[in-house]
């Protein structure tokens, strides 16, 4: 069985799938991260790319799960402590009151990982999170905002640290699109080149 073999991220992630959830992961992937998403939350989605290289301990929030409301009166989830009795009747509907609902929980709480991304040991990935192309997460980093492709981020709350490569060679690596072709027929166009840090002639290879 050829790499990644029986840690393929795919089959992983088959066991948190849910009506309410969507996984999508793509071939090459692999590692097994622990996924928190809340039971009967709205529709959400996960989607890993391909050829992602996810280290162990690495946890990925979804939707609602370990979010609380921050424009409320307590960030406590009161509500579900109310004994069902008592929640029977609901005094709301007879007092006066200009309610506003919390927009603390209300966006896109989806998590995008898109192809050729190293997830570092213990690294945490908030929900609505997307992160880039060929970007990577330093160890023990908790990801609060979107990665920019080929990007390191680090540090808690993650931030940018410097790019992969330069501007001129990441535009030449997107337009390649490398990452849909199989590892054999990357082989066979470049063989042990492929682990080359020539990037530029390297792609000169792939676009034969």
């Amino acid at each position: 069985m050829s790499f990644p073999g029986d840690i393929a991220t795919a089959e992983w992630l088959k066991q948190f799938g849910h009506s309410y959830l969507t996984i999508d992961c793509g071939a090459w992937t692999y590692g097994r991260p622990q996924i928190r998403a809340a039971k009967h939350d709205f529709p959400r989605l996960l989607k890993i790319g391909r050829y992602c290289s996810i280290a162990p301990e690495v946890i990925i929030f979804i939707g609602r799960d370990g979010r609380h409301p921050t424009d409320t009166l307590t960030t406590y989830p009161i509500g579900m402590s109310v004994s069902p009795e008592i929640r029977k009747h609901d005094p709301a509907k007879d007092i006066p009151f200009d309610r506003r609902e919390s927009r603390s929980l209300d966006k896109n709480l989806d998590v995008i990982i898109q192809d050729d991304v190293w997830i570092g040991l213990r690294s945490v990935i908030m929900s609505g999170i997307t992160i880039g192309q060929g970007a990577i997460v330093a160890a023990g980093a908790i990801v609060t905002k979107d990665v920019a492709p080929y990007s390191i981020v680090g540090g808690v709350p993650a931030k940018h640290m410097h790019f992969r490569h330069t501007a001129e060679v990441i535009e030449q690596i997107i337009a390649s699109q490398w990452w849909l072709k199989d590892p054999d027929e990357l082989w066979a166009q470049a063989g042990s080149h492929l682990l080359s840090a020539n990037v530029t002639d390297l792609l000169k290879l792939l676009h034969q």
